[in-house]
């Protein structure tokens, strides 16, 4: 045997407390999400307040959803003149393998610059430059070029089967 100690029971405070976030996950869970459509409405996307609102195991018991909802219907509010659009995330590989979760709107410039990663060997910058434009610019291509990673503010795509193999050695997890 180890000399690892096993752990204490629950007091009855914890036991409790566990108990509660069991039973108050979805509503919680709920909250977020008329949270979150509300914060998206009042950019001027409606389409997740709509979607909660259609779905019937979503009351509508969110007070400041209620009250948005009758502000607008008194028309107190207007929709914004520039309307903030979600990002729609497709999955880009890069020249070097690397997948990412890439905002649609950036689809193009990345195929670009991945086009002109794997022209520059063997044809030199000039030419690469010149073949991976497509149809912006050649400036507009180089300045994205110049810019730094960081600022697109790239995800990694997770790794699908990562959880499969951590948990592989426990017995009774299924990820």
């Amino acid at each position: 045997m180890s000399d690892i100690p096993l752990p204490q029971p629950l007091t009855d405070d914890e036991a409790a407390e566990l108990d509660y976030l069991y039973e108050n996950y979805e509503a919680d869970h709920r909250e977020g999400q008329w949270a979150d459509a509300l914060e998206w409405a009042r950019k001027g996307d409606f389409a997740p307040l709509v979607e909660c609102l259609r779905r019937t195991d979503f009351p509508l018991d969110h007070p400041d959803v209620r009250n948005w909802l009758a502000d607008g219907l008194a028309d107190r509010f207007k929709k914004p003149r520039r309307v903030k659009k979600r990002p729609k995330f497709a999955i880009f590989e890069d020249a070097s393998g690397r997948r990412f979760y890439l905002d649609q709107r950036h689809l193009k410039i990345f195929e670009a610059m991945k086009l002109y990663a794997q022209l520059v060997p063997s044809l030199g910058e000039d030419a690469a430059l010149k073949s991976a434009k497509g149809s912006m610019t050649s400036e507009e291509l180089h300045q994205h070029l110049r810019r730094p990673r960081s600022r697109w503010a790239l995800r990694p795509v997770k790794d699908d089967g990562m959880l499969e193999r951590m948990f592989a050695g426990v017995p009774g997890v299924k990820p």
